[in-house]
This record gives C-alpha cells, sequence and structure tokens, in this order.
C-alpha cells in the first residue's frame, strides 16, 4: 500500500486530497479538506469498508452515510438483485458511526503528522489552513 497526494484547483475551491491506495491503485481510505474562497470548509473521509462522513467547519458536525449491505442493494429491485451495485446508502450516520469512518480512515493512512492537524481542527478547534497547505507542499508539486 502506498500514499498519494493531490491538490484540485478550481475557481473558488481548492481541495487536498490524501489516499492510500492498494494495488491496482485501488483507494482503501481519503481524506479530502475542501477550501472555499480560501477558507477551510470540509474535511470529507472516506472508508472503503465503512462509507463517507463529512466534517462541516463552520457547523462544526458530522454527516456521513454508511455503505449499503448486499442485501440492502438487492432488495432495491429484480435488476439490481441479479447486477448488485452497492451505494451510500441515505441513511445519516450517528455520531459514533462518524467516528468508526474516521478512524477507519486514519487507521488505514497511518501519518501522525495528518493526525495531529486533525486533532487540530476537529477537537481543539484551531484554524490550520496554513498547517494543511503546509503538510501538502512537501508531498505535492
Amino acid at each position: 500500500m502506498n500514499r498519494s497526494y493531490l491538490v484540485r484547483n478550481e475557481k473558488k475551491r481548492k481541495v487536498y486530497t490524501v489516499q492510500v491506495l492498494k494495488e491496482f491503485s485501488f483507494i482503501l481510505a481519503a481524506v479530502n479538506f475542501t477550501f472555499n474562497d480560501g477558507i477551510l470548509s470540509t474535511i470529507e473521509f472516506n472508508s472503503y469498508r465503512h462509507g463517507v462522513t463529512k466534517y462541516s467547519i463552520p457547523e462544526d458536525k458530522f454527516s456521513g452515510s454508511l455503505w449499503e449491505s448486499e442485501s440492502d442493494a438487492m432488495a432495491i429491485s429484480n435488476l439490481n438483485y441479479h447486477y448488485t451495485s452497492i451505494g451510500l446508502s441515505g441513511t445519516a450516520t450517528n455520531n459514533e458511526l462518524d467516528i468508526k469512518i474516521v478512524n477507519s480512515v486514519l487507521e488505514s493512512i497511518k501519518d501522525t503528522e495528518l493526525n495531529s492537524i486533525l486533532e487540530k481542527i476537529i477537537e481543539k478547534k484551531e484554524k490550520s489552513e496554513f498547517d494543511i497547505e503546509e503538510y501538502f507542499s512537501d508531498k505535492c508539486f
């Protein structure tokens, strides 16, 4: 497994991404930092095993979705029964499940510097735009 780092610039939006790749570029886990007009607005955690959750900085809360089970996906329609396509369920997660997703992602990434940046933002409520840009400046070109 190896990590990759990406920066995507749009007109008024910038997204920094760190992801863990398995063989064949299969994404196991990812964290996306989204900046709107230069201000950090959301942090998204993507877990292959559990689902996706976003932490909204202005609202100071998580909102996420879990992956459907295979039986849930098959129950949608006859077509889905024979050609199962598993997606995110519309059910919002509770805080305990959001934390499970976050922990799963952080365990996969295994980066203490990234963990301390996230702790600073989520737990200590400190602004960290500079820390994030500094973190990615060494890894992206």
